[in-house]
């Protein structure tokens, strides 16, 4: 009984510890993945696009596939 108690106690300590505050609202979020997008669309901006054997597609968008 008393190893239960002591297993029961450890998890209750690792439970409380094990959350955080970090998390972003959804305007910090949509902000986050905006800053993400322009990057991305700047790196993709960047390169030529001359030859069409080259070019692979990708989905994007809510129904891309």
């Amino acid at each position: 009984m008393r190893k239960l108690k002591i297993i029961g106690i450890t998890l209750l300590i690792g439970i409380c510890f094990s959350c955080s505050d970090d998390e972003l609202t959804q305007e910090q979020e949509a902000n986050k993945l905006n800053l993400i997008f322009i990057e991305i669309d700047s790196m993709a901006a960047r390169l030529s696009c001359n030859d069409s054997s080259e070019w692979t597609f990708t989905s994007y968008g809510n129904k891309a596939c």
